[in-house]
């Protein structure tokens, strides 16, 4: 028995393009905040921040790239892979404005 073809269309490369974008943008935000006139602490905090925030989106990404290729019918995301880079960004944006209002 073989299986069946994936369905035609494009989505798994939009979503990986997405996922592309996204990290891309946070390593953007990261040389950013590297030139950041902050005192040592909090651009070390930061920066902490965004390459974790660079990384989750990165490998989370991969993961769901991965999940495309490896099923006919990719199941839905799992929730780790939403609430890690959304903890990551609301954890950055966070300590960003205290620090910009301190």
């Amino acid at each position: 028995m073989t299986t069946p073809a994936p369905p035609p269309g494009l989505q798994p490369q939009r979503t990986q393009l997405a996922w592309t974008r996204t990290a891309l943008s946070f390593g953007a935000i990261t040389a950013l905040l590297a030139h950041a006139d902050t005192g040592a602490v909090a651009r070390v905090l930061l920066l902490v921040l965004a390459v974790a925030g660079t990384c989750a989106v990165y490998v989370s990404g991969r993961m769901r790239q991965r999940d495309f290729a490896n099923s006919t019918e990719p199941a839905a995301a799992a929730a780790w892979m939403i609430a890690v880079p959304t903890a990551l960004t609301a954890a950055l944006g966070i300590v960003s404005a205290i620090v910009a209002f301190t």
